[in-house]
């Protein structure tokens, strides 16, 4: 995992804030080695939600009433934002360059680190 990520995610937990992991890894298989690998690196968190697109990631975020939501995606990210706030960690590995400027007509930020969140406005 990103170092970074890790701190930050565990921060916020034992601060009391909830944390849920939204994946589309759907398969059974997918399932319990996304589980097994959040729990070998001692990531903290309230649940692991799988489903099967970014509406269904757009939902979730909707069902849980989340603060903000993070993704590598820019079409998930754009999903997302059309009900809440969304945010694009961005990626050297990730060069969507088709769906990135949609992102940003949605108002998804972009940010290079999770620890960029700390202190930010939740707007409801």
């Amino acid at each position: 995992p990103i170092r970074s990520s890790w701190h930050f995610i565990n921060d916020i937990f034992y601060k009391g804030h909830d944390v849920f992991f939204i994946t589309s890894r759907f398969k059974d298989e997918a399932i319990s080695v996304t589980e097994r690998w959040l729990d070998e690196w001692g990531f903290m968190f309230c649940k692991v939600l799988f489903t099967e697109n970014a509406t269904g990631k757009a939902r979730a975020y909707e069902s849980l009433d989340l603060d903000f939501f993070v993704d590598d995606l820019p079409s998930v990210a754009s999903a997302v934002a059309s009900v809440g706030s969304a945010y694009i960690l961005k990626h050297p590995y990730i060069e969507d360059s088709i769906s990135r400027p949609v992102a940003y007509e949605y108002g998804v930020k972009e940010i290079m680190e999770l620890k960029e969140l700390y202190g930010i406005e939740v707007e409801k």
